[in-house]
């Protein structure tokens, strides 16, 4: 069966959790029989949401990896987004509460190899713009790094 889950592990202190004043964001990688899926458990803050691709004028929640020889990445899965009113007139695709991001990466076998070696890590970054009912943020991005 493709996809079975092999390994499941939470990142080291240095792949730890980023923690910023709209959300936190904490990165964990799962091992499965094509390669390893990269997931961002994240938790907004209350009252604060972030984007969903399609809002015009707003940055969405975007996750990318630093190149990797012998990666090849797959499309980001996000969880459905909800239909919110901002400012009580603008309808937006929006994320809140907690939820998670993945993207899933195809390995060759010399990588997986390195990935297995100690310290070895996957790094890249977060890019959100996040609001409240009342205002926004600029766009943040953030460095984040994953342990397999």
């Amino acid at each position: 069966m493709t996809g079975l889950l092999v390994v499941a592990m939470a990142m080291s202190l240095l792949a730890g959790p980023v923690e910023t004043p709209h959300l936190s964001i904490a990165p964990v990688s799962v091992i499965t029989a094509k390669g390893l899926d990269l997931h961002l458990d994240v938790r907004t803050r209350p009252g604060w949401h972030v984007y969903a691709s399609g809002n015009p004028g707003y940055f969405p929640l975007t996750i990318e990896i630093d190149a990797q020889k012998g990666a090849v990445t797959g499309s980001v899965v996000f969880p459905k987004p909800e239909v919110f009113l901002f400012r009580m007139s603008e309808e937006v695709r929006v994320f809140r509460g907690e939820f998670r991001v993945t993207l899933p990466i195809r390995l060759s076998p010399d990588l997986r190899a390195r990935l297995r070696k100690p310290g070895a890590r996957l790094t890249g970054r977060v890019s959100y713009q996040a609001c409240t009912d009342d205002a926004c943020s600029l766009k943040t991005t953030k460095e984040i790094a994953w342990t397999p």
